[in-house]
Parts: structure tokens; sequence; C-alpha cells
């Protein structure tokens, strides 16, 4: 069963810049780990609350078991774990939501 991953993320105001550039570099290292068949597509919302400072990434993973041998990696990565805290400074908050795949009727 695949799962889509959704992360939106409120960004300070004025620290889009900073933000990209992690994000530029957290891509990277999750490219490395994930699985050779996963999706992955970024949003910039057209109107929302804050639109201007939001940012919405989906993961497609292939199975449940497949995020989880990500996420387990991503922790043990050196990279990673020293990326991880700089989020704090440019972000207000991060949401994460999980959705499995449905056909529609």
């Amino acid at each position: 069963m695949k799962v889509v991953q959704r992360e939106i993320m409120r960004i300070i105001p004025g620290k889009m810049p900073e933000t990209m550039e992690l994000l530029k570099k957290h891509m990277a290292i999750a490219r490395r780990l994930a699985p050779p068949n996963t999706v992955e597509r970024g949003y910039l919302p057209f109107f929302a609350d804050e639109a201007v400072h939001t940012l919405v990434f989906e993961v497609e993973w292939e199975s449940m078991a497949a995020m989880e041998d990500f996420f387990e990696k991503a922790m043990a990565d050196a990279e990673m774990q020293a990326l991880m805290p700089k989020w704090e400074e440019v972000e207000e908050s991060h949401r994460n939501e999980l959705y499995m795949l449905t056909p529609l009727p």
C-alpha cells in the first residue's frame, strides 16, 4: 500500500532564503537514503493563511515499511542529525500528515 507523507511548514518571515538552502541540503541527503522509486513533490500555495511563508512538500512511499526504513537510516545519518536542529531557526511550525492512496469511485 502506497503512503503519502505531507509536510506543511510555516516559515518565519524573512527566513525563506535560509529555508530553501536547508531544504536543498536536506533533499540531497534524503535522496541518497531513500529508495529509488520514491516520488517527491514541492508546493508553494497560491492562497492560504500566510501563503508567502508556507512551504509544502510530499513524499510518496511505496509502503509504510519503505518510509520506516528511510527514517531509521535518516535518524542514524550524521549529516541529517547535524542538519535537523537548524530547522528550528527558520520554522514557526511544522505539521506532518500521512495518507494512504485510495482509488476514487
